[in-house]
């Protein structure tokens, strides 16, 4: 099953506690969600967690300065949307990023 940072949310919920999934009932049309153990919860929030980079990853990958980033969020409306907004800056999944910076013709260093 291949996840994405977007689903970090909803198995950072899942494992903390924060909001209880429940098993949508088929007759009323919505996927059925499973419920994810603690163990599998935290390692898969491990490995999303690998994709997550700040203005200052993601400008090293594109041998920009980190405040291109924040210009290009604002002035390009196809640059991705961040994944999460903290009180520190934004968080994007950098293979968002990677594809978006193929699509307009930009170099990208892993």
């Amino acid at each position: 099953m291949s996840a994405s940072v977007r689903d970090l949310r909803r198995v950072s919920e899942s494992v903390c506690g924060v909001s209880q999934s429940r098993v949508a009932s088929p007759r009323v049309g919505r996927p059925t969600l499973g419920t994810v153990s603690e163990d599998e919860g935290r390692e898969s929030l491990r490995a999303l967690a690998a994709h997550l980079a700040g203005p200052a990853e993601i400008a090293s990958s594109l041998g920009v300065e980190a405040n291109t980033i924040n210009v290009w969020k604002t002035r390009h409306p196809d640059f991705p949307a961040p994944v999460r907004r903290l009180k520190s800056g934004d968080l994007w999944d950098i293979r968002e990023v990677q594809l978006w910076a193929e699509r307009t013709g930009r170099s990208f260093r892993k």
